[in-house]
């Protein structure tokens, strides 16, 4: 096992040089880090197993069956961007990347980042996980970063509401143009993590996770993942995208309304009849109190 680490140690060092050999291990993680990131990497190691225990038992596998994941964790975007494209990655916008085929999570701290980091790994996790929920199969990039998103719970309103916004002025972008990856643009790859997560959100409220896990089970089995979605939802991928782009087109035509200033008059109105129903019901208790006798003060 030492010698497993030595080596480890040597080819991250040969991959990511600017990053010191400082580690620290759980029984399902190697961790490394630069100088003056062990609170950091400490407090991801204390809470790494409980991720990894909860990621796997929502997608149906084991932790023993993902074995060690490595985790590189690199200080502010340049040494980011120059371990991401040692390992042939390039994505400007990225907090956090997994290479599920290496077991591999690099992950980006900065001012950025440190407040949301915990999310962030967790996104990762899921990624190394679900590679190996479908036994290393391919699926599409958009059910993959649904998946994550979901998992990690990073902002999932938010992005209902930008996918919500995208389908008013027609701006969704097709499904069977993500399949293999997400725009290099920022905007753009922001609308593609929004409407995958309120994809994958429809499908899990839909049909629930027990469905999802029976869907990964028949891709790890050999099944194509469209032939796997046939089998599990009744229906092609084809049709649950038009059927959700007509339940996202339902819940996007309130958004105009709730936005204008119609919503806003009727808001008003309402405080105005509400006020007005208090008052009158003050004043009917103060005619009231006039119509009664006064009470001594010992009986006050």
């Amino acid at each position: 096992m030492r010698l497993f680490i030595v080596i480890l140690l040597l080819v991250l060092a040969g991959t990511t040089p600017s990053i010191a050999s400082e580690r620290i291990e759980s029984p399902h993680f190697l961790f490394v880090y630069q100088d003056g990131k062990k609170a950091m990497a400490a407090e991801l190691a204390r809470r790494s197993e409980t991720v990894l225990k909860q990621v796997c038992a929502t997608l149906g596998n084991k932790a023993d069956e993902v074995g060690q994941i490595n985790v590189a964790i690199y200080h502010g975007a340049d040494a980011f961007n120059q371990a991401l494209a040692q390992w042939g990655a390039r994505v400007e916008w990225a907090a956090g990347i997994a290479i599920p085929s290496q077991n591999q999570i690099l992950l980006r701290i900065d001012a950025q980042t440190r407040f949301n980091i915990h999310d962030i790994f967790r996104h990762e996790v899921s990624h190394i996980a679900l590679h190996n929920a479908v036994g290393g199969h391919r699926i599409p990039r958009w059910f993959n970063e649904g998946i994550a998103v979901h998992q990690a719970g990073e902002r999932i309103l938010e992005r209902w509401r930008r996918t919500a916004e995208a389908s008013l002025s027609d701006g969704l972008i097709p499904f069977e143009t993500l399949k293999t990856g997400f725009p290099a643009n920022g905007l753009r790859a922001d609308l593609a993590y929004a409407q995958s997560t309120a994809f994958v959100s429809y499908l899990i409220k839909l049909h629930s996770w027990q469905a999802i896990r029976v869907l990964l089970k028949h891709v790890r089995n050999g099944s194509g993942f469209d032939a796997s979605v046939r089998r599990v939802f009744g229906r092609s991928l084809v049709n649950l995208e038009r059927e959700w782009r007509l339940e996202v087109d339902r819940r996007a035509s309130w958004i105009p309304f709730l936005t204008g200033t119609g919503i806003l008059w009727i808001i008003i109105s309402g405080l105005f009849v509400l006020s007005w129903a208090v008052n009158r019901h003050r004043t009917r208790l103060r005619l009231q109190a006039m119509d009664e006798p006064e009470l001594d003060d010992e009986y006050a």
